[in-house]
Order: C-alpha cells, then sequence, then structure tokens
C-alpha cells in the first residue's frame, strides 16, 4: 500500500508491481505446498523443509522440548 500513496500517478504502477513480486516469491520459496496433505501430517511438512526444519523439533524429541502440539477435546 505504501508505494501507491507515495509515488506519483506516472510511476505507480512500478513499485506496486515489484511488492507483489516479492509478495510470490516469498510464498513460492518460503511455504511448503499442503496441497491433498492431512491435517495430521502438516507438521511433516515443516519437518522437512530445507528452511523450517530448523525450527520444528523432530516428532521423537518434541516430549522432551515441549513442543508437541497441543490435542484438541
Amino acid at each position: 500500500m505504501f508505494p501507491r500513496v507515495v509515488m506519483s500517478s506516472q510511476i505507480r504502477h512500478l513499485p506496486v508491481v515489484c511488492c507483489i513480486d516479492c509478495d510470490h516469491c516469498f510464498i513460492f520459496f518460503l511455504l511448503p505446498e499442503t496441497k491433498q496433505t492431512p491435517i495430521e501430517e502438516i507438521h511433516l511438512l515443516w519437518q522437512k523443509h530445507w528452511l523450517w526444519k530448523s525450527y520444528c523439533a523432530p516428532e521423537d524429541q518434541s516430549e522432551k522440548t515441549g513442543m508437541k502440539p497441543q490435542q484438541l477435546v
């Protein structure tokens, strides 16, 4: 939104396109594909992803670190 307010109307479209392109790159490279993945297996995707695996504890260590997701009643 910021580029639309600051830039003049003649060049306003250029920074807007850059912002949209950055958003698409973030989504494409940093978020794993979850299509047709059961909700119970989503944590496995995060554990296998090249960036997010350093933030997710393996399932066997999750009980030791307390990072296990809570069960819904």
